[in-house]
């Protein structure tokens, strides 16, 4: 039988250890909702929704699409929050390519080449998403005091 203060720190680490899965389990629930509801909100702003059942092959497809990204993207939050900045720039450059890839598949209805300015938008985006993800690591980095 363990002494009394190891069953307490272990008691305590079982505690912790549920936490963190909890709070993983809504990380990874609240990214797929955003990808799910992105795709819809996608689907809406083009005027594309004609009914469930007249959802296109191309869209069950970027849907597909988004929620890897998700996936990706749930990579890129768990980086923000240790210090692997290349890690959480790398996953949210991947998730901001899938998900354009998934909005193209979406407006373009089919699977083909982006015209030149649908290329020049993924840069834009490329941009941003790099710019978002430096301001992530600039909150983390203020308060956690690193910043001195």
């Amino acid at each position: 039988m363990l002494p009394a203060a190891d069953s307490e720190a272990a008691g305590e680490a079982s505690a912790e250890v549920d936490a963190t899965g909890g709070m993983l389990a809504s990380l990874v629930a609240t990214q797929l909702a955003i990808a799910a509801f992105g795709w819809a909100q996608t689907i809406l702003s083009l005027n594309r929704f004609r009914g469930l059942r007249r959802i296109t092959h191309a869209e069950w497809y970027a849907l597909a699409i988004n929620m890897g990204s998700a996936a990706v993207r749930v990579v890129a939050s768990l980086a923000a929050a240790s210090a692997s900045f290349a890690l959480q720039l790398t996953a949210a450059t991947v998730g901001s390519l899938l998900s354009w890839t998934a909005f193209l598949l979406i407006y373009n209805d089919e699977v083909r080449l982006p015209s030149w300015q649908q290329t020049q938008s993924i840069a834009l985006g490329l941009v941003s998403t790099a710019m978002w993800e430096l301001n992530g690591r600039i909150i983390v980095s203020l308060t956690r005091g690193d910043a001195a």
